[in-house]
């Protein structure tokens, strides 16, 4: 059975991986490679959407990444707002996945 901590650990290799992934995608649509950008972004989303669905645990943490994905990297902002929403409903008084208001 894998640990939380486990879960952790690989939730920031692929974060990082994920995250530099998103900047070669940005870096390829700036300089034309629309296709290839394309291409990069699908592939992320894939694999972010395949470890969130075979996650047993820290799901809320797994819906954060993928909403900000959704919000700066394959911009889409009904994808964003739903993810977010998907981490805010499974652990609501999470820092990370809510905004209250002041």
């Amino acid at each position: 059975m894998v640990t939380d901590n486990q879960v952790r650990i690989l939730m920031k290799l692929v974060n990082q991986e994920e995250l530099l992934k998103t900047v070669a995608a940005k870096a390829a649509h700036k300089i034309g490679q629309i296709e290839l950008a394309n291409t990069i972004l699908a592939n992320a989303e894939q694999k972010a959407l395949e470890i969130y669905n075979q996650s047993k645990t820290n799901r809320t943490g797994l819906a954060e990444q993928i909403a900000w994905f959704y919000c700066f990297g394959n911009v889409q902002p009904d994808q964003a707002i739903d993810w977010a929403n998907k981490a805010y409903a499974s652990e609501p008084n999470s820092p990370t996945s809510c905004v209250r208001p002041m």
